[in-house]
């Protein structure tokens, strides 16, 4: 039991110093680099400041999306989670860098799982389950991210397209419906995209077409999208836009109650498992105990 906890210490400890050992090593080489170019480094900056960046130039001089590409990553999809999410600038190589740390504490967790096969496992769980973490953190936070912007576009766009019907009604343009409706919509997230997204089309810089079909295109939102769709076909070929609305208004609130009444039934699904956890098995103890009992004393005669 001792040699195995010996084991274990030493497999700690040799994780821990070459994962430093690799920190340093990057450090260093940029340290140099960076002396041989003659860049100045800011005064306020530590010597350990975008380590994760260091420790991945280091390692590649390979572009970041395709070692992002090698990861398993969906570097398009990732791309859109970060608009969607409003994250500027992802730093791609901070993301690969925390997928080499993540794969390397997964790499010491399994060996210290083979080490102390025989010993205690709560280490190597730690080691695997914080590996795991930091493999999978930025991309599960920025998608969870993302998909709550786009949960929200589904629950606001039945009021928006309600709204949009009035402003069509009074026969405007169609941009200045859409801006008009957004701005009544105030402190939704809708509302904020779609001024942006017109704001765009005053500057000339697109038509109001183009702008919605790259918003659509941004958040994969079906709702969004099909009303997207219908707008601007309906409007191209010359139809009376405020049917269009119209229709497209009912179908949506159709699909917004169908997707509540899914998520009731998951709800109630969630909650009705563990009360049934809790109660089935209490009874099943209480009824099978006695049975237990009975057998064993049975036995025991025999």
């Amino acid at each position: 039991m001792q040699i195995v906890s010996s084991a274990q210490t030493i497999a700690m400890l040799v994780g821990i110093s070459v994962f430093f050992f690799v920190v340093l090593f990057a450090v260093i080489k940029d340290e140099i680099e960076n002396n041989a170019s003659r860049i100045k480094r800011p005064d306020n900056e530590w010597l350990f400041t975008r380590w994760d960046e260091k420790l991945y130039d280091a390692f590649t001089k390979e572009p970041p999306e395709k070692t992002l590409k090698t990861f398993g990553v969906d570097y398009e999809d990732y791309k859109k989670n970060c608009i969607v999410a409003k994250i500027k600038n992802p730093n791609l190589k901070k993301l690969a860098a925390r997928k080499m740390i993540g794969l390397l504490l997964i790499f010491f967790g399994f060996i210290l799982f083979i080490v102390s096969i025989t010993g205690g496992l709560l280490l190597p769980f730690l080691v695997l389950f914080a590996g795991i973490i930091v493999y999978q953190g930025d991309v599960s936070r920025i998608k969870k991210q993302a998909q709550s912007c786009r949960k929200r576009i589904e629950k606001e766009l039945p009021r928006f397209l309600d709204l949009l019907q009035t402003a069509l009604y009074i026969d405007i343009p169609v941009s200045d419906a859409i801006l008009i409706t957004a701005k009544r919509l105030d402190k939704t997230l809708i509302s904020r995209e779609l001024i942006s997204s017109i704001a765009e089309t005053q500057m000339g810089s697109v038509s109001w077409q183009t702008a919605l079909q790259e918003l659509a295109l941004v958040y994969d939102v079906d709702m969004l999208s099909d009303f997207v769709q219908y707008l601007i076909n309906g409007y191209e070929k010359g139809l009376n836009i405020y049917d269009v609305v119209e229709r497209q208004a009912t179908e949506t609130r159709k699909v917004a109650l169908i997707s509540a009444e899914e998520n009731a039934n998951k709800l109630n699904t969630s909650i009705l498992i563990p009360i049934g956890v809790f109660k089935l098995f209490p009874l099943i103890a209480i009824v099978a105990f006695p049975l237990i009992k009975q057998l064993t004393g049975s036995m025991s005669i025999f």
